[in-house]
Order: C-alpha cells, then sequence, then structure tokens
C-alpha cells in the first residue's frame, strides 16, 4: 500500500489547467521532490494532498484510503496523519517553541505527560530543546526552520510536506539544514514529499522526483 497516490487529477483555475491528468505513487519511506517552474502546480498538488484542495477530477488517496475524489474532500486536514511545512513557517509568534509543538499534540487527545515527551525528543533530535521556553522571534532563521519541521513531526505522520521550506534562507544555511533534514529522515524513516524550484535541492533531497511542466508529471 503506498503512502501517498494521485490517481488522474486535474485542477484548473479560471478556466486554466494548473494540474492536468497527473498520476503518481509515493512509497512509504520515500524520499521524492516535486520540481517545476513558478506556475507549474508544484504548491497546488501539495495543497491537494494535504486536504487544503479538492481535485476537480481524479482521486487523492492517502494510506490507501480515498481522501479527496471528484470536487470533494471526504477526509479533511486534521485527520489525514500528514505533517505540514509551510514556505512562511506559520508559527505562531505568541507561543514559545514548547507551546507551539504542543498545539500540534493536542488535538491528539494526548496526555500532558505524553505530550511532554514527545516534545522533548523532537526539540532534541533537531537540537532545539535549550530553546523550549523561546518565543519565534527570538530565533534564527535557521532555528526557526527546525522548531517547524519539528512541530510537524512530533505528531509522529505518515508523511512530511514541505512547500519550498528553504527559499527565504542563504546558501550556508540551505546546505545546513538539508543536511539536517536528510539526517532526521534517515532516524525517523518518514515519507517526505518537498516541492522546490531549485534543481540543487532536488538532487540534494530526493531519491526521485516528479517533474511538474505543462500542468503534467513526469517521474524520474
Amino acid at each position: 500500500m503506498s503512502a501517498i497516490e494521485l490517481q488522474k487529477v486535474w485542477k484548473t483555475y479560471g478556466g486554466r489547467s494548473v494540474v492536468s491528468h497527473l498520476s503518481f505513487r509515493i512509497e512509504k519511506g520515500e524520499r521524492v521532490t516535486i520540481h517545476g517552474p513558478s506556475g507549474s502546480g508544484k504548491t497546488t498538488v501539495l495543497r491537494m494532498l494535504a486536504g487544503f484542495l479538492a481535485p476537480d477530477e481524479g482521486v487523492v488517496l492517502i494510506g490507501g484510503q480515498e481522501v479527496a475524489a471528484n470536487g470533494k474532500i471526504h477526509v479533511g486536514p486534521e485527520h489525514r496523519n500528514l505533517g505540514m511545512v509551510f514556505q512562511d513557517l506559520a508559527l505562531w509568534p505568541h507561543l514559545t517553541v514548547y507551546q507551539n509543538l504542543e498545539f500540534a499534540l493536542k488535538a491528539q487527545g494526548l496526555t500532558a505527560d505524553v505530550r511532554r515527551q514527545r516534545i522533548g525528543e523532537v526539540l532534541a533530535r533537531v537540537r532545539l530543546d535549550e530553546f523550549s521556553g523561546t518565543y519565534p522571534a527570538r530565533l534564527s532563521g535557521g532555528q526557526q526552520q527546525r522548531v517547524a519541521i519539528a512541530r510537524a513531526l512530533v505528531a509522529q505522520p505518515l508523511a512530511l510536506l514541505m512547500d519550498e521550506p528553504l527559499s527565504n534562507l542563504d546558501d550556508d544555511l540551505k546546505d545546513e539544514l538539508c543536511t539536517h533534514l536528510l539526517d532526521l529522515h534517515a532516524q525517523l524513516g518518514f515519507t517526505l514529499v518537498y516541492v522546490t524550484h531549485s534543481k540543487e535541492e532536488m538532487r540534494k533531497i530526493g531519491n526521485r522526483a516528479i517533474l511538474l511542466k505543462d500542468a503534467k508529471g513526469v517521474s524520474v
């Protein structure tokens, strides 16, 4: 059973096909990049996987379950067991690092002790355990990025979806975070879907790439 699958998915905006007849499978534990120029539909695909958009036609499956099809969302984002890292990170500025991660766990109904253990483990993995009481504005760009990754992973999702997460960072920091992300994947074995327009990130992050061009995809 695949972790993620699209079957003949279409999505249009204003009469223009952004995604056209797109099909692919991503197996559990794979690192897959979705690559293409601006406007090629990369973020649209990710938003359909996450549950923020429904395909106009076609089927989206997560863990073998049909979660959206033919214009309807059957399973919302909060029930898809997916972690998401947005381009703008979307950290809560009024919450500490610990509280940002705890927010992601409270919906699961976990006890305070279990939440504390989970958060401590994931903060240690991203080397931010000493910053648990710090607010995002007091962190560097790279540290904020690691908080966003930790928040996405703390709920132990089936897959981690990342939308151009390094686009606003300098080259040295990009290299550092790419390496750290690959280390986390090696340790935890989650499925990774990583959207990027950068060929360098595509080569570093993915063991397979889906190239989007003219609203269609080719797996390489």
